[in-house]
């Protein structure tokens, strides 16, 4: 069971769920560390697979199995959700 986490923006769980050049490190990472993610990251994460897509970055097939992933994944996630709370620490932090 994992129980180290971090923080995972989209641009490190896009490579998770379609092959880019950091994929395989990513995934190496993935397997030590639970992702923390905010709520709407899935959205970010599938936004970015479309604009690979329109770029013809990736093909129509690989963009339906990388959304697929990206579904399975999202689902094991620790989800932050959008509270003032988190707002302010995360003010505080920077």
């Amino acid at each position: 069971m994992k129980t180290n986490q971090s923080f995972w923006d989209t641009s490190a769980i896009v490579p998770l769920c379609c092959f880019q050049a950091k994929s395989q490190p990513l995934r190496q990472l993935r397997r030590k560390y639970k992702v923390v993610a905010w709520w709407a990251s899935p959205i970010e994460a599938q936004s970015a697979l479309k604009r690979l897509l329109q770029e013809n970055q990736i093909s129509q097939t690989a963009y339906d199995e990388a959304v697929k992933r990206l579904e399975i994944q999202s689902e094991t996630w620790r989800e932050i959700l959008p509270t003032e709370k988190v707002r302010k620490i995360s003010k505080n932090l920077i």
